[in-house]
């Protein structure tokens, strides 16, 4: 394997679920390291403009936890 791509999309409802504190059932788990970004990441994302910003520097966040997880698997 040559390349991987890891992408964030802007507008999604999975990180302005990810904010709530509602059960998801199913995709609680995928949600889980969202939530954790939004934990971890409180104090600067409340500090942005707007919720929108918020939520955006939390899509972004994630793009670069996941590259960070990528990098601890065997396959990378």
């Amino acid at each position: 394997m040559k390349h991987v791509i890891v992408c964030g999309r802007y507008n999604r409802g999975g990180v302005k679920n990810a904010v709530k504190s509602q059960d998801f059932s199913f995709i609680n788990k995928w949600l889980q390291r969202l939530k954790d970004g939004c934990r971890i990441y409180q104090d600067h994302i409340e500090s942005l403009a707007d919720t929108q910003a918020g939520w955006d520097r939390l899509v972004e966040i994630n793009v670069k936890e996941q590259v960070q997880n990528l990098t601890k698997t065997a396959i990378i």
